[in-house]
């Protein structure tokens, strides 16, 4: 069994890793979308790729909780 200290440095660690990613995603997006004029009013790349992490966090949520890990 890993130590309650190791445990929440690996939660530390994916929730970093979490952020960078969504963070350079939305910067790649907000790049890709910039000479569209509905950009200039509402920030739809940043909806679109939290939106889009949302998704996809829930999908690794549902996987989870069907495959438990033992204890």
């Amino acid at each position: 069994r890993v130590s309650r200290a190791a445990d929440e440095l690996l939660w530390l660690a994916a929730v970093l890793v979490g952020g960078a990613a969504g963070s350079a995603a939305r910067y790649a997006v907000g790049r890709a979308a910039a000479f569209l004029p509905v950009t200039q009013e509402f920030p739809w790349h940043t909806f679109a790729v939290n939106a889009a992490g949302s998704f996809v966090l829930g999908l690794v949520a549902a996987w989870y909780k069907a495959h438990p890990q033992p204890a």
